[in-house]
C-alpha cells in the first residue's frame, strides 16, 4: 500500500462494502431478503448500496417499461 494511510471511515466502508455484497450472493440477490437478514430497511440499504457504489446483477425482469405511441 503506498500513500497515506487509510482513515477509519474508510476501512469501515470496505468492510460494509463486502458484507452487503457476500449477504446479497447469499440470499440470491434478492434486496428485499438482504436488508432484512442484515436488520436494515430495503431503502436504508439501498442508500448504501448506491453510496458504496454496489451493483447488482437483475434477477426479474422487474415491471415493464411505458411505451410511448
Amino acid at each position: 500500500m503506498s500513500g497515506r494511510p487509510r482513515t477509519l471511515a474508510e476501512h469501515l466502508a470496505i468492510h460494509e462494502r463486502l458484507v452487503i455484497i457476500q449477504t446479497l450472493a447469499l440470499q440470491g440477490y434478492s434486496r428485499k431478503k438482504t436488508a432484512e437478514v442484515l436488520g436494515v430497511t430495503r431503502s436504508y440499504l439501498w442508500s448504501r448500496m448506491r453510496k458504496l457504489n454496489i451493483d447488482v446483477p437483475r434477477t426479474s425482469p422487474g415491471r415493464p417499461k411505458k411505451t410511448v405511441t
